[in-house]
């Protein structure tokens, strides 16, 4: 029998009912809005790696099952020196204290079965502002964050996590955080279905 949702965690991709469903991400990725064809490949495989251990890092803290020991202020690649993850995991302690976030749920994998598409967003939680979606980033927030965190809102509210506030956040390696908050909800999302639907059609004609 097959399983109706299934998530590959190593592979990143998605089914439903045995059909490759597409991600956020690729959508995003495909119509342009995330682009990295102009950043070196190696510095992009050093970025996508970090990126990987601060996020698995900071669900093993709300776990409480970090090893702080394992944490690393830089990293050797290809002859030079990079931060690393220590600075930004302190920084997501910093923003859990300031905006009091409690985290409810990180990386599950979700579906949308009206406009067919999943995702695996970082986190929804309680802030001091109200229950929050929240994307954490090593690098900076770009402005395609609003629609990354649109399509996950959608998800969470699908699951019955209903967002008030979306908050994108820079873990900086220096320790400190920026909060980017994006407002337009309605514009964000209709961007992103917009995004969506051009995706698939491109998938279905070629």
């Amino acid at each position: 029998m097959i399983e109706e949702f299934v998530h590959d965690v190593e592979a990143h991709t998605y089914e439903f009912r045995g059909q490759r469903v597409i991600s956020i991400t690729d959508t995003l990725a495909d119509q342009g809005f995330v682009d990295y064809s102009r950043i070196p490949a190696s510095v992009r495989e050093v970025a996508l790696a970090c990126g990987r251990e601060v996020a698995k890092a900071t669900q093993l803290l709300d776990e409480g099952r970090l090893q702080w020991s394992s944490l690393r202020e830089t990293v050797e690649w290809e002859g030079k020196t990079y931060t690393w993850t220590l600075g930004r995991v302190l920084a997501y302690v910093e923003f859990k204290r300031e905006f009091q976030f409690k985290p409810i749920v990180r990386e599950q994998p979700f579906y949308d079965p009206t406009y067919g598409y999943a995702g695996r967003p970082d986190c929804f939680g309680e802030t001091a502002y109200g229950p929050a979606t929240v994307q954490l980033k090593a690098g900076p927030v770009e402005p395609w964050v609003g629609l990354q965190t649109a399509a996950a809102a959608r998800l969470f509210s699908l699951a019955g996590y209903e967002s008030q506030k979306r908050i994108g956040v820079q873990l900086r390696a220096d320790g400190t955080f920026k909060a980017t908050w994006f407002k337009d909800s309605m514009g964000d999302l209709r961007i992103f279905l917009s995004a969506l639907a051009c995706s698939k059609w491109r998938m279905n004609n070629r």
